[in-house]
């Protein structure tokens, strides 16, 4: 029973990591859930081989974002992270100003401290932010945690404060976006911005499902919504904010192999990608860049 509280805790975290404005549907599949984003044009035109790219030697490339771009789950972050491979596959220029744990509000702070001097020298601008706006949901966890520890936990507990706190995170999101390409174009008006999505870190995780409340919710299912959720945010805000999203969702899903340290039996539920994951992502970064 433990061991599944924990995963249980686990699931609900690593869910509003990714941030999600949810309702929860216990007849929905993985598969379903995922049909329902591939319909856009840069979901059909990506592929997880990618091949020729804009980016040359001229170029200098500026990272902003949270652990993703940041390296976090590497064993050599400043080598393996994928800014790092763009930067030795293609010759140019990069500097990488992500922090593990930013938020949208942390990224405009740091835009504000006036610091990125290169920021105004890119030609382009990589986004990878929005998925810690809500991890204060891990605040509301900390009394069911408290009660797994001293072996008091209940077999089921109500997750409304965590979901409250994690629509309240998408909903800040919402605005700072645009502040955010604002200050950015306040300091650098030229540069091609680009917005990464989020990739579903539980993909594999289809055979396991958490009893919760006198629901079954199977955990590939409800991360896919989640990370939707998210994403819808970043592609409906390209056109009237003028960036380039760089869809990773799809090619994530589609790769055959793991890209993820996350591991589907639970001994691993870390949602940052393995080094393959990466060497995905520069190609994907690259592509948006044409």
């Amino acid at each position: 029973m433990k061991k599944l509280l924990l995963f249980a805790l686990c699931f609900i975290l690593c869910a509003a990591l990714f941030g999600c404005e949810m309702e929860i549907n216990t007849s929905v599949d993985i598969d379903e859930i995922s049909l329902s984003y591939e319909h856009s044009e840069q979901s059909k035109e990506q592929s997880a081989v990618l091949e020729n790219t804009g980016l040359t030697a001229d170029d200098t490339v500026v990272f902003f974002g949270d652990s993703i771009a940041a390296g976090y789950g590497l064993a050599d972050e400043e080598n393996e992270r994928y800014s790092s491979l763009i930067a030795a596959e293609y010759g140019c220029t990069v500097y990488n100003y992500a922090v593990s744990g930013d938020d949208g509000k942390d990224l405009l702070e740091l835009l504000a401290e006036g610091n990125c001097e290169h920021l105004k020298d890119a030609t382009v601008i990589v986004l990878s932010i929005g998925a810690n706006n809500v991890l204060k949901a891990a605040d509301a966890l900390i009394p069911y945690y408290e009660a797994l520890q001293n072996g008091t936990a209940p077999e089921t507990f109500d997750v409304t404060d965590v979901m409250n706190v994690v629509a309240q995170g998408i909903d800040r999101f919402k605005t700072e976006l645009p502040q955010i390409i604002q200050a950015l174009r306040e300091v650098n008006a030229d540069a091609k911005i680009i917005f990464q999505t989020v990739y579903n870190p539980y993909r594999d995780f289809t055979e396991f499902k958490v009893e919760q409340n006198g629901f079954t919710l199977s955990f590939a299912a409800v991360s896919a919504s989640s990370v939707i959720a998210l994403n819808d945010v970043i592609e409906n805000g390209a056109e009237a904010n003028g960036y380039t999203v760089c869809e990773v969702y799809t090619p994530f899903k589609e790769y055959e192999g793991n890209l993820i340290n996350a591991l589907p039996d639970g001994s691993n539920v870390d949602p940052h990608p393995n080094k393959e994951g990466h060497k995905l992502l520069a190609e994907l970064v690259a592509d948006a860049v044409k």
